[in-house]
């Protein structure tokens, strides 16, 4: 049988158990501020620590190869010769789901999801911490690497 005052001591009880129940934030680690390559360790905000890079200009640099399977790599400075941002081309066979779940499952889940709007429009998956900035993207436009990552030092910004 309906009864009024049965109806508000639940939905009075779900809102006890939701006031009272622990809102824990999501946790994720800082992000990586590094990338390994052949020729060695590049870190954001240092000085390219090896000349080993093929200088493109006063602030690019590309090196070939990276532990992680990475194709190319590529560095812009500033003016000062600081690495501001690293860019990882990816091989083609990347798989970016598996990718974007790896990531997510060590940093937490994206601070930003932008889903490709046609076949022919990018995927960018962000995550940020307040040092660093890493987006990993799918975009079947490129011809060097339809996937590959911007990882880019806040302070810059």
């Amino acid at each position: 049988m309906f009864s009024w005052p049965r109806v508000w001591r639940r939905v009075g009880a779900i809102f006890l158990l939701l006031a009272c129940s622990p809102t824990q934030p999501v946790r994720s680690s800082p992000l990586f501020r590094h990338v390994i390559t052949d020729a060695g360790e590049i870190r954001l905000g240092e000085v390219l620590p090896w000349a080993e890079a093929t200088d493109r200009g006063a602030s690019d640099a590309i090196v070939s190869g990276g532990r992680s399977g990475a194709r190319m790599v590529g560095v812009t400075r500033g003016t000062n010769g600081v690495v501001r941002e690293i860019t990882t081309n990816y091989p083609q066979q990347a798989d970016f789901a598996a990718l974007v779940a790896g990531y997510s499952a060590a940093f937490g889940p994206p601070a930003a999801h932008r889903r490709p709007l046609g076949a022919e429009s990018a995927e960018v998956v962000i995550w940020t911490d307040s040092a660093t900035r890493f987006e990993l993207t799918r975009d079947p436009r490129r011809s060097v690497s339809t996937v590959y990552s911007r990882l880019s030092d806040r302070a810059d910004r």
